[in-house]
């Protein structure tokens, strides 16, 4: 979220400790494979098959009114007079000390390789100065003193010489041919500039579910925000069914008000809770710790001030609702780290790729395939909503996004989607009834979520198909399950036609998963 971003860069400014910023740079798994660009002097202590050293040619530049630096009795001291032998003095030192730093860096780029080291030389102006130089022709070998600056510039011939009395092998570089470049001088030639004759395929893009419905949101469209509002055509004080003392518990236990209820809401507070469901062992033996954990590292305190202990409260009991169809009577208290994947990110390719030609993928394309779901699935007649102009769209390109959590009941594997929208009346307190199943549906469809949940199982279904050897779709796809968190009340959670409050379970056929999957891979004409 922003605000642990925004921690986390606060802590690493205040960071002096030099070592914790070279440990927080971002490393390659291995660079075995690569080509690697180092100065010689971070170079130091690392090692390289073969090392090319393509501007030991190049002499460092000396400033003469430079104020001298040196070091004076093991200190580091700058030389401030401006004349006199004293100031000589210092300058000389200064330059003693950058020749033996030359000398030393000479070595560590030469004594890199295991197998190979190639270096480059030609005739520069200051040659005479250039270690590589001055080691090759201006070596004293009883004392193995270097000089300073040699008597004369070294041509390539001379430097070919010592090579070869070193046996190092030396080859001229070849396909010169002596030109220098001449300017265009045509004096009568008219100044332009250059102009952009190309169309953008607008059509070729990354998109996600949030892309796709992006103009829907923006136009406002009812249950495209983060507030849903359910028409509420029965009131629970005044219940419509009451033949049966069941009944009138069920309407009884609807108007109960929510522990989540008064927990602000918006996308940022949405945020923040999925990261802390993100970092919590469902199974912890004491749940409220291991959230109150989760809260602080998320940076929920600091966001939600006064609500955190609510918050807290409420997700526990949100953990422990049973999640009813599909699930075998397990809630998300039952999950153990071995049976979750969390925040599975993907990166679908769609149809039409990088050929302009290919056929691209619609929306018309994807409501035809809602439009077989069977008459008796919550979500029949879907597919008449996805006509909405506002969701016309003809793409190719990539499809990504990010699953909530991915659930193992079994053989079978169920996407889950955490949702925190309030659904109830703006002014009204909050209560089961406006997370009932009935309710959840027509929430669901106003938001456009039966779309993501269709999308993150075709990307379940390919992630399933590339990793299990034995993979059916019809054995290992378990449907989708969203968790609105404000409505799930815990072990007593009302329960309406088998399902719990709160939860929406969708178990389209596997079929439904793979014919969406095809259309996303071919597109349609």
């Amino acid at each position: 979220s922003i605000a642990i971003l925004a921690g986390w860069l606060s802590d690493q400014m205040a960071d002096t400790d030099d070592a914790g910023k070279e440990g927080a740079r971002r490393r390659l798994e291995s660079d075995a494979d690569a080509v690697a660009i180092h100065t010689v002097h971070g170079a130091k202590g690392l090692e390289f098959p073969i090392v090319l050293l393509p501007s030991l040619w190049d002499a460092r530049r000396v400033d003469k009114d430079a104020i001298p630096v040196f070091h004076d009795s093991g200190k580091r001291a700058i030389g401030v007079g401006a004349t006199g032998p004293e100031h000589d003095r210092q300058v000389e030192r200064a330059g003693d000390e950058a020749d033996a730093e030359d000398l030393r860096l000479l070595y560590v780029a030469l004594t890199r390789a295991r197998h190979q080291v190639v270096v480059w030389w030609a005739t520069a102006y200051d040659a005479d100065k250039a270690a590589f130089a001055r080691v090759l022709c201006g070596l004293t070998p009883a004392t193995g003193a270097v000089a300073r600056t040699l008597p004369a510039k070294p041509d390539e011939a001379t430097i070919a010489a010592e090579l070869a009395a070193r046996s190092i092998a030396s080859e001229d570089a070849v396909g010169t041919t002596g030109e220098r470049y001449q300017p265009h001088t045509d004096a009568t030639a008219m100044l332009d500039v250059s102009r952009f004759d190309r169309s953008f395929d607008r059509r070729w893009v990354r998109t996600s579910y949030s892309g796709l419905t992006r103009a829907a949101h923006d136009a406002g469209v009812p249950g495209s925000s983060e507030v849903v509002e359910v028409d509420e055509t029965a009131k629970v004080d005044e219940p419509g069914v009451t033949a049966t003392s069941s009944a009138v518990v069920i309407v009884d236990a609807l108007a109960v008000t929510l522990p989540l209820g008064g927990v602000p809401g918006g996308a940022r507070v949405g945020t923040l809770v999925h990261n802390v469901l993100e970092r919590t062992d469902f199974a912890a033996d004491d749940l409220p710790a291991e959230l109150a954990r989760a809260c602080a590292d998320s940076g929920v305190n600091r966001v939600l001030e006064g609500h955190v202990d609510t918050l807290v409260a409420g997700l526990a009991l949100a953990i422990e609702t049973p999640l009813g169809l599909g699930w075998d009577g397990r809630r998300l208290r039952d999950l153990s780290h071995a049976d979750r994947l969390d925040e599975m990110r993907f990166d679908l390719p769609l149809a039409g790729g990088d050929r302009p030609d290919q056929t691209l993928v619609t929306m018309d394309a994807i409501a035809a395939v809602f439009a077989e779901l069977p008459d008796d699935d919550p979500l029949a007649g879907y597919h008449q909503r996805l006509g909405d102009p506002l969701l016309a769209t003809s793409i190719r390109g990539f499809l990504t996004g990010s699953i909530d959590l991915v659930a193992r009941i079994g053989d079978r594997h169920i996407v889950v989607d955490y949702k925190t929208n309030m659904l109830a009346p703006y002014g009204d307190p909050p209560r089961a009834w406006h997370y009932r199943p009935a309710g959840l549906v027509d929430a669901m469809q106003d938001a456009n979520y039966p779309l993501q949940a269709a999308l993150y199982s075709v990307a379940l279904h390919r992630f399933l198909r590339w990793r299990l050897a034995d993979y059916d779709p019809a054995r290992h796809l378990g449907g989708v399950a969203y968790l609105f968190l404000r409505g799930m009340t815990g072990a007593d959670v009302p329960v309406v036609d088998g399902q719990p409050c709160g939860v929406f379970a969708w178990h389209p056929p596997h079929t439904f998963v793979t014919a969406l999957s095809d259309v996303l891979d071919r597109g349609a004409p």
